[in-house]
């Protein structure tokens, strides 16, 4: 019997899985079992953006948390860097890289290690 791996990250995740593992040989294919989609009300984002020199560390749960967090930014904070003082947690290395890609600096970037 054939075995075949179903992915159930949300996109655009769940295609560039599938695609790292067919390079493997494994048959796998994607089936998001959830979508994720920006936030109506920007004000609250706008609000943490604000506030991020307050904190010590920001939680980023997934490369879409990053992405939406990221095109969320005020205009008027557009040419600030990401605050010196605040590091930016990750729960993997798939977060730390987006972080990393949206300007984060890796000193400031902490998760878990890899095993």
């Amino acid at each position: 019997m054939a075995l075949r791996l179903l992915v159930t990250r949300p996109q655009p995740q769940a295609d560039a899985w599938v695609a790292r593992l067919r390079v493997h040989g494994i048959d796998a294919v994607a089936l998001p079992l959830l979508t994720i989609d920006a936030v109506v009300d920007l004000s609250e984002l706008h609000a943490a953006w604000r506030d991020l020199p307050r904190y010590a560390l920001v939680l980023f749960v997934s490369p879409n948390a990053v992405s939406h967090f990221f095109a969320a930014r005020p205009a008027e904070l557009a040419e600030r860097g990401w605050p010196a003082g605040t590091r930016a947690g990750a729960t993997g290395p798939g977060t730390v890289q987006a972080l990393q890609l949206a300007g984060v600096p890796a000193a400031l970037c902490v998760a878990p290690p890899l095993h």
